[in-house]
């Protein structure tokens, strides 16, 4: 059975899911659906009212300085998107379930000063109460699919980097699969649909007998408004995300 379920709080997939036994796959996306930024500069609510100017700004550069931008966004010091989040992955984990975590970002550099991805995202999601790395303590390279600047798609410690620049989540997670073992169930917490439908697909053709609860995760539509910010401080400071990505001294 294949399933999109829009949802608003974690609780409400309870209703759908029943007996996470160890043939069971439990996977979270992390921003938007876990954490936000702590900044109001990058609040899901004033990006969504700015949309056409950020959508302008992102048209004039390109896709590697987007996906690179993008990263120093997301790794700004981050709060829970619901504050029963902890304890509800915490509930999962207390299962026999295989919980992990599946992000669009690569693991390795991102500034010039030697910071990994890997490292800012393990840290933003302790400081909310997760740890993902109870399930795989391993980094392994998915090095089929196609590197961003000499990362390959791998599962760290509980969280799978996707580099979703060239690769799809469901590209990437029929490689996790293969290399860790087929399930008979599998559960996806995700606030993009064009992730979950990726998913979705490569499991009706991969593994079609697999059972499959992809969430469509909506929860930032119930945060509380932020702190205004203004158009122009928005695209100022993209500016210099931006200016800082193109003085990396490893982009070739």
């Amino acid at each position: 059975m294949k399933r999109i379920i829009p949802i608003y709080e974690f609780s409400e997939s309870t209703k759908h899911i029943k007996g996470l036994d160890t043939d069971t796959l439990v996977i979270f996306d992390v921003d938007s659906v876990l954490t936000i930024p702590k900044t109001p500069l990058f609040h899901p609510k004033n990006f969504s009212h700015y949309k056409q100017a950020i959508s302008d700004f992102y048209k004039q550069i390109s896709r590697e300085e987007k996906h690179l931008v993008n990263h120093h966004i997301i790794a700004h010091d981050v709060m829970a998107v619901e504050h029963e989040a902890a304890a509800f992955v915490k509930k999962m984990q207390q299962e026999k379930a295989t919980i992990i975590a599946m992000t669009n970002a690569k693991k390795g550099l991102y500034t010039d000063d030697n910071t990994l991805f890997s490292s800012v995202r393990k840290q933003q999601l302790n400081s909310v109460g997760i740890e993902f790395s109870g399930t795989f303590d391993l980094v392994h390279e998915f090095t089929q699919l196609k590197p961003t600047f000499s990362d390959y798609p791998a599962i760290d410690h509980g969280i799978i980097f996707s580099c979703g620049l060239d690769n799809t989540k469901g590209a990437v997670l029929h490689e996790f699969i293969k290399f860790d073992r087929s399930y008979k169930k599998i559960i996806l917490f995700d606030d993009k649909e064009k992730n979950i439908v990726s998913i979705e697909k490569m499991l009706q053709v991969e593994f079609p007998e697999c059972e499959f609860f992809g969430f469509h995760y909506k929860g930032v539509d119930l945060l509380s408004s932020p702190e205004k910010v203004s158009e122009m401080e928005i695209l100022n400071y993209l500016d210099s995300l931006l200016s800082k990505v193109r003085n990396i001294s490893w982009i070739e």
